[in-house]
């Protein structure tokens, strides 16, 4: 599916009719030598940094974003026994979102193709994991649409109505 398209069935999903702060995913792409699939590009064209259903976070690119993706990457460089290597290995994690309840939502960087990573997940202690065929706009509006479904996200999400708040932006991120 195109990306402009899938942002705005997830516009639509969730009402939100407002605009994003703009891309400037090159900050993160030259710090971490990968390009950013094109639905998160234009994903933040449209969306700011805020929450889904007051749950799942995602974030704005800029020097903010940049510091929490390295100490993110350092601490699953810590962790023992994860069942995905770690970017910048091939195919490794990579984190670009969240929960309030401090799960974190990855690109399992496969393949050349930036765009047909597929969304790996787990929970803070890193025991519970997931992952959905799709990137990360097809992951949110499955998610917000109740189409995916997982015991990381349901006790939050199920009866929620997909809506989309704005966090007030802070240090640039």
């Amino acid at each position: 599916m195109a990306p402009v398209r899938a942002v705005d069935e997830l516009a639509e999903l969730t009402g939100w009719a407002g605009r994003g702060t703009g891309s400037a995913w090159h900050t993160v792409e030259s710090a971490f030598g990968v390009t950013v699939p094109a639905d998160v590009k234009e994903l933040s064209q449209r969306f700011p940094t805020g929450l889904f259903c007051s749950f799942v976070e995602i974030y704005a690119p800029g020097e903010a974003f940049v510091a929490e993706l390295a100490d993110a990457l350092e601490l699953l460089e810590e962790q023992e026994n994860l069942p995905y290597p770690v970017h910048p290995r091939v195919g490794g994690l990579l984190p670009w979102g969240g929960t309030t309840e401090g799960h974190t939502l990855c690109w399992l960087t496969t393949g050349d193709d930036p765009d047909r990573w597929p969304v790996v997940f787990f929970d803070d202690g890193f025991e519970r994991w997931g992952e959905h065929p799709g990137g990360a706009v097809a992951f949110l509006r499955d998610l917000m649409s109740g189409r995916f479904r997982h015991d990381l996200f349901d006790e939050h999400l199920l009866g929620c109505d997909p809506v989309f708040d704005p966090i007030e932006e802070m240090d640039g991120r």
